[in-house]
């Protein structure tokens, strides 16, 4: 059977980007801080940061959630609520910025006329001030965070929407680009093309969670073709 060429992100008209990981380099705090927050209660660090990266389908807080049942057996909501403010907090005070040949990679895309959308799973003020001044400058039709719509196939049918599209419209022409296999599955579900980008987890998660395209850094569409 002959492999399947991997489409351009040129070839599309829309494009739709994972924040945290994908555009910006947050992984590693993120990591380090749920890992010492649930260290407070009992739970081993290197246990926390192997479950954080473990199921990268669930949210934050259910991440939380999962590693206190499993491993302190104190998931109380208060508990988790009190967590997420705590992490929230502590995250804006770490130094983040974007991933190499991120910032690049935007902007020609948007120069070839390419329609552009993020959807993070972080709160809409921390997408918003992570995005800086490409969010006030226009690079982005739309970026959305989880405060109001949590991450999932409903970012994307609101960009389908704002955009006077059908879900299905909109998906034939779209590209969706992450590094979890959240990422993966928004696309599988919803029909955009999928490209995982390496780092987080491995390229074999990311195929089966519904990967069409495996790339190692964001770099590497610098180079694509339509």
């Amino acid at each position: 059977m002959t492999k399947s060429r991997p489409r351009s992100v040129f070839s599309f008209s829309y494009g739709v980007f994972d924040l945290d990981g994908t555009l910006v380099d947050s992984i590693v705090p993120c990591i380090r801080l749920f890992s010492e927050l649930v260290s407070r209660h009992g739970v081993d660090p290197r246990t926390a940061a192997s479950s954080y990266l473990d199921d990268t389908t669930l949210s934050l807080e259910d991440s939380f959630r999962r590693v206190l049942d499993a491993h302190a057996g104190c998931a109380t909501d208060e508990l988790v609520a009190g967590l997420m403010t705590d992490f929230n907090r502590l995250i804006r005070s770490e130094p983040i910025g974007f991933v190499p040949g991120a910032e690049r990679l935007l902007r020609r895309l948007r120069r070839s006329g390419r329609v552009l959308f993020v959807s993070s799973g972080s709160p809409d003020a921390t997408v918003n001030r992570r995005l800086g001044s490409l969010r006030s400058q226009g690079m982005f039709l739309d970026a959305r965070g989880s405060t109001a719509v949590v991450k999932g196939p409903e970012h994307i049918e609101l960009f389908a929407a704002g955009l006077g599209l059908t879900l299905a419209e909109f998906a034939a022409n779209a590209f969706i680009c992450g590094d979890f296999e959240k990422d993966m599955v928004i696309g599988r579900e919803t029909g955009l093309y999928a490209i995982g980008v390496l780092g987080s987890v491995d390229g074999g998660r990311l195929r089966q969670a519904g990967a069409r395209r495996i790339i190692p850094d964001l770099k590497t569409l610098l180079t694509d073709r339509c």
